[in-house]
């Protein structure tokens, strides 16, 4: 049950719908999971959320959501003033906002005397930012309004300066937009405005808190960075800082560096944000980390199958560390922070610290061939850094505070040693030990990009993560220290201790869990399901039991099973009471047990017992956990197979939920357990796999099994809707454990029938790759000769052109050697000189004016008919009348009437009308209509005004011209 201090949208409500809530959600005020299931009390669990961090350092991402005052600005005059000369160049204005108006103005520097510039501002659509110049006028950059959509809280930094070269927008610490102008030339302003600009009408609505500007061009990271840091006021090159964050007043208090440009709220108005993303300054987080002090300080993983990366297997290694500045260097070589690293000298991984530099350096090697990917930044300055290995394909990379700071190519072609134990703080044999802080410390299958490890580098994980490896928080939460809270890998410290960090860059993880599938719940008391026709299970060569299961209850071991077959003196049973799991098996009549401890109560685990005539073995996620040395064959228990409950002892029975079990009459090694802990078999798997049951039926009494053999019947037991862990893709990869002075077994990847299969349907593709390609072939013989066919016309084509303007420039020549001409050419070149003419004696003045002009023209036609010939006085005095052609033109000076503009209109009345039948009375007297809202709490005239007419512009009997627009404003209840 949850208890929200703000309204949630359908969006919110449907991505929360399926996941815990962790308490750390911004506005949740009150959460009670209920699950407790004894005692009295239902905890609050947002009373344990922690405080939000202050004063972290300049990598991290942002800290937890808090409680402060903001400003609100109406929209309407509210501002705010006051005494400050911004930067001519080299300037960052950076400030957070919480709205997106489709206009309205944020920043300013303005001046008393006049002039406005360096701007920031919202419209058409864009966020712009404006900057200007004498010589080369404004340059705006604009970037999407949309990126401060929603109702959360957004940052806002603006940067000019030829550090940069030329003017930058960011949001949310994100490069949006960039020009070329590198400073202003506004140098006589005084002042500075927020909420309201020159640029729009308009000023801003929403609120607005943490205005700074600094005098330096402000890098991404260094945005970044600002994001989330909480200052203190004597920042270097922080010329001013006004908070917002009053409870009362009209004063914007100044808390920058020399505390004294105070301004002018107004029409302001101080709100309470409980959603704001910083705490107040002075508030700090309590994180815990491990610190390692001296040489004798390391933490030790023990070699596991989960992270034994061949030499073609890509991965991402994280963690966050802090280098102690007065670390004494060793006497030669490196310092060791975290390494893989074998006697052969051969090995996939070592981060390690240059001493003298202060830099990472990351190593791999096969023995002959080594790659060193050496950083460029130094991180030995007592901070916190986050840092990132990573190997994708044949490239190295190193990210620092979530940066690329280097890559390099992998030259390493050959075998890599994997059975060495993963060291934290020092180097193999104890030499290059290491002095700081270590945490979270993360091993991920495959490469992880740069927005992934930013996503992720500044908050605790759940452990639960899409191809996360392996996890230690090393934050003491649980124990053994270091415990890895994925694979249950437990690190063996020696020497470090754990220390409070205030400035920890670690937010809590939020569960990220997948839908609710069907599975089964046992609540004791003999709850079970029977497994018909399952009696006297022997397996001769051995055989394993898998199952994922989590338990509501401590309790002893023996009396919490799981998967049973086992009476006095026989059998076999897999076993979990909350905190711990076990495997049995009865070997020779005598028990022999593989079991483990730690576990975490009502947490889901993946369970698998294996028993391959020589030692019994139990796996947890996929990693061997315990194992017992025996020889000799399972003595086989007579009764039934149950889950849930033992049927011979039928006192002890299982409390909690149970899906996916599988049994295979083999053993199963640790490669193939681990390959399919997070993925659900197919309905048809064999491969000694003897029944499956997947328990996803959700209702009935049967629990069938997917191979038809052994289902089985609930008896008490019941279908719940179970939070599974996510079904994570399998690691494209299979690896296998390297024993030393004798090679690896190659890893059988699949049955002959299976390859077979897969065989049969490669050759398929092939065949059908085949014909496409024919047809491919095909069509491109048509485009070819198609292709010749149109270059033949072509050239066809530009032959009759160049033979038609041979003809015509012939005509052209004739023409003007007879002195002919068209008579449309004789018209339009005369009506062009009688216009000119016009327009001279206009220009002129005077009373005089060019009339109407009268021609009678006699012309002979031209030879070949090409145009008219008109001869002289003198030709026609030898021509005879039947050889002269007659034609009178008369050019007249009147122009058509224009037609005269539309009388005005009368605005009919349509107050007190309904919207609909306002508009047709409007649209038939010629006009436009626009609505907008008008509240009204009382009836006028006796009319309910609500949806009528309660004003309009312009007002009734107003002319106006046909088709402008009346606008109508309809009444709404407040």
């Amino acid at each position: 049950m949850r208890l929200w201090s703000r309204a949630l949208d359908d969006a919110e409500i449907a991505a929360r719908l399926h996941r815990r809530a962790t308490g750390a959600e911004p506005g949740l005020f009150g959460c009670w999971p209920l699950s407790e299931g004894k005692g009295a009390e239902a905890k609050n669990i947002v009373a344990m959320r922690p405080v939000g961090l202050a004063g972290v350092p300049a990598a991290a991402a942002p800290t937890g959501p808090g409680v402060r005052s903001v400003l609100e600005l109406s929209g309407r005059r509210s501002q705010v003033e006051a005494p400050c000369k911004v930067p001519l160049t080299d300037c960052t204005i950076e400030m957070r906002v919480r709205g997106n108006p489709p206009e309205g103005g944020l920043f300013t520097a303005i001046a008393t005397r006049g002039g406005h510039d360096r701007s920031i501002y919202l419209s058409g659509g864009n966020l712009h930012a404006r900057l200007w110049t004498r010589s080369k006028g404004d340059e705006v950059i604009s970037a999407p309004a949309t990126l401060l959509g929603g109702s959360a809280w957004h940052h806002v930094a603006w940067t000019f300066g030829a550090a940069r070269g030329g003017q930058q927008l960011f949001v949310d610490g994100v490069l949006r937009a960039q020009g070329k102008l590198t400073a202003s030339e506004f140098d006589w302003q005084d002042r500075v405005r927020i909420g309201a600009v020159h640029e729009v009408r308009a000023p801003f609505k929403g609120a607005v808190a943490d205005v700074r500007i600094w005098n330096r061009v402000a890098s991404e990271q260094d945005v970044k960075s600002w994001i989330a840091q909480e200052l203190r006021g004597a920042a270097p090159d922080l010329v001013v800082w006004w908070p917002l964050d009053s409870m009362s007043g009209t004063r914007a208090a100044d808390s920058g560096r020399t505390g004294s440009l105070h301004g002018t709220v107004t029409e302001g108005k101080w709100v309470r944000d409980e959603e704001y993303p910083l705490q107040s300054a002075g508030v700090a987080a309590e994180g815990k980390l491990a610190r390692f002090a001296d040489k004798r300080s390391r933490a030790s993983v023990p070699h596991s199958v989960v992270f034994s990366p061949t030499r073609e297997d890509d991965f991402t290694l994280e963690a966050w560390i802090a280098v102690n500045p007065r670390l004494k260097p060793p006497e030669k070589g490196r310092i060791g922070l975290i390494t893989k690293r074998a006697e052969t000298g051969a090995y996939p991984l070592s981060v390690e610290l240059a001493p003298r530099t202060g830099r990472v350096v990351c190593l791999r090697s096969d023995g002959s061939n080594r790659s060193r990917l050496e950083g460029r930044r130094s991180i030995a300055d007592g901070a916190l850094h986050h840092v990132a290995f990573v190997k994708s394909g044949a490239n190295l990379l190193l990210y620092v505070d979530g940066e690329e700071d280097a890559r390099t190519a992998d030259e390493v072609t050959g075998r890599v040693q994997n059975v060495a134990d993963l060291i934290i703080g020092a180097l193999p044999k104890g030499e290059g030990a290491f002095t700081g802080h270590v945490s979270e410390v993360r091993l991920w299958a495959g490469p992880r990009s740069a927005d992934a490890i930013r996503a992720d580098h500044a908050r605790r994980l759940s452990g639960e993560e899409a191809g996360l490896i392996a996890y230690w928080p090393l934050d003491d939460r649980a124990k053994p220290l270091g415990r890895d809270g994925l694979v249950r890998k437990p690190a063996e410290i020696r020497g470090p201790e754990w220390v409070k960090q205030s400035d920890l860059p670690l937010l809590p993880a939020e569960l990220k869990e997948a839908p609710s599938v069907p599975a089964v719940a046992f609540r004791g008391g003999g709850h079970h399901v029977a497994i018909g026709g399952a009696r006297k299970l022997g397996f001769p060569k051995g055989f394993a039991v898998e199952a994922w299961v989590q338990a509501e209850r401590h309790g002893q071991i023996w009396k919490a099973p799981i998967v049973s077959a086992h009476g006095p003196a026989t059998g076999w049973e897999l076993r979990c009471s909350g905190d711990a799991a076990s495997m049995m098996v009865t070997v020779n009549r005598h028990h022999h047990e593989a079991q483990t401890g730690g576990l975490e109560p009502g947490r889901w685990v993946h369970l698998a017992g294996v028993y391959d005539g020589s030692t019994v073995q139990l796996y947890v996620n996929g990693v061997l956990e315990a194992s017992e040395a025996i020889a000799g064959t399972l003595t086989v228990y007579p009764g039934p197979l149950l889950f849930g409950q033992n049927s011979y002892w039928k006192a002890r029975s299982f409390a909690g939920v149970v899906a996916d079990v599988r049994l295979w009459e083999r053993p199963r090694s640790g490669t193939e357990i681990h390959r399919d802990v997070y993925r659900r078999l197919p309905e048809d798997a064999r491969d000694g796999l003897l029944a499956y049951w997947r328990l996803d039926e959700g209702q009935g009494r049967v629990a069938g099994d997917s191979h038809g053999r052994l289902p089985g019947n609930l008896a008490g037991a019941e279908w719940v809707q179970a939070d599974l862990p996510p079904r994570l893709p399998a690691i494209a990869r299979e690896v296998v454990t390297e024993v030393a002075d004798e090679p690896s077994p190659e890893p059988v990847l699949a049955s002959a029938a299976e390859l077979q299969k897969r065989v049969v349907e490669l050759e398929a593709q092939v065949a059908t790759a085949k014909r496409g390609m024919a047809m491919y072939a095909a069509r491109l013989a048509r485009l070819s000769a198609l292709e010749k066919s149109h270059t033949a016309l072509e050239k066809a084509l530009a032959e009759e052109r160049a033979r038609t303007a041979d003809l015509d420039e012939m005509v052209t020549s004739q023409r003007e050697k007879s002195g002919a001409v068209t008579l449309a050419n004789f018209i339009r070149n005369t009506n062009r000189e009688i216009e000119d003419a016009r327009k001279e004696l206009a220009a002129r003045g005077g009373a005089y004016r060019l009339g109407p002009v009268n021609m009678e023209l006699q012309w002979v036609p031209a030879p070949g008919g090409q145009g008219v010939i008109f001869p002289s006085m003198k030709e026609i005095g030898t021509l005879g009348e039947g050889k002269l052609s007659k034609i009178d033109i008369n050019f007249e000076t009147e122009r058509p009437p224009e037609a005269e503009p539309p009388e005005d209109v009368q605005v009919p009345a349509v107050v007190g009308k309904t919207e609909t039948l306002a508009r047709r009375k409007l649209a038939e007297a010629g006009f436009l209509v626009t609505t907008d809202l008008q509240a009204v709490d009382s009836e006028a005239a006796g009319i309910d005004m609500e949806g009528r007419v309660v004003t309009q512009l312009p007002p009734p009997g107003v002319a106006a011209p046909p088709n402008s627009t009346v606008r109508i404003f309809i009444g709404r209840t407040s």
